[in-house]
């Protein structure tokens, strides 16, 4: 009830159920990244990710419950599930306010080399912001961590950048790492470094991890 649009807006009360099937979302190719990461190919990882803007992704079912209170909407629960990937959202919008703020999560169902991600829709209703489109760069740091520990682990076993990517936990420790270096060396080393301003070493850490990942990729 009420004597305006926004009266009646903001007087909304009650619930809401949405059901789908056979849905298609166009901007993501879920599945191309998923069997690009299955078969361990680094030319199919950035080849699905390059075409990541361009791909769909389809799903099964669409399942949500809604609350709605004072024209503001809020989701109790929403999943969509597929063969690829799920996503379930969480968030709302005001509809007085005529804004949104919603947050999904995204889940991979055909393989567990990848962790779930999340990207946000928030704004104003006819014309929001999404986070999705830095998913594919996101996907790519992860992926790209990933091949500098399994691919060329043996490679930079000892050097400087494997040497300072173990430092960061980028690189898991040898097993001899201790015998090959005596605490009494290791103590012995401290003021060199401390010679060191230490935005200078954060700046060559941050370099040598990087000419690393622009290595794997190019």
């Amino acid at each position: 009830s009420g004597a305006s649009q926004k009266a009646l807006v903001s007087s909304l009360n009650g619930s809401a159920k949405l059901e789908g099937s056979n849905i298609v979302l166009q901007g993501f190719d879920l599945e191309a990244v998923t069997m690009a990461v299955e078969r361990d190919n680094r030319e199919n990882i950035l080849g699905a990710l390059k075409s990541f803007s361009s791909g769909s992704t389809s799903f099964d079912t669409l399942n949500g419950a809604y609350k709605i209170a004072q024209g503001a909407v809020t989701i109790e629960s929403m999943a969509m599930n597929g063969p690829s990937a799920s996503i379930t959202s969480t968030g709302g919008a005001s509809l007085p306010q005529w804004t949104m703020d919603t947050e999904h999560t995204v889940s991979f169902n055909q393989t567990d080399k990848l962790d779930p991600f999340s990207f946000s829709i928030k704004g104003p209703i006819d014309k929001p912001v999404s986070t999705l489109a830095n998913i594919g760069q996101d996907l790519l740091r992860a992926q790209a961590g990933r091949f500098v520990q399994e691919q060329i682990q043996d490679k930079l076993q000892g050097t400087e950048i494997g040497n300072t990517l173990q430092k960061f936990g980028i690189l898991p420790s040898s097993s001899n790492s201790k015998s090959d270096e005596p605490a009494a060396e290791s103590g012995a080393a401290q003021p060199l470094q401390e010679q060191q301003p230490a935005k200078t070493q954060e700046q060559q850490t941050q370099e040598a991890i990087e000419g690393v990942i622009r290595g794997l990729f190019q």
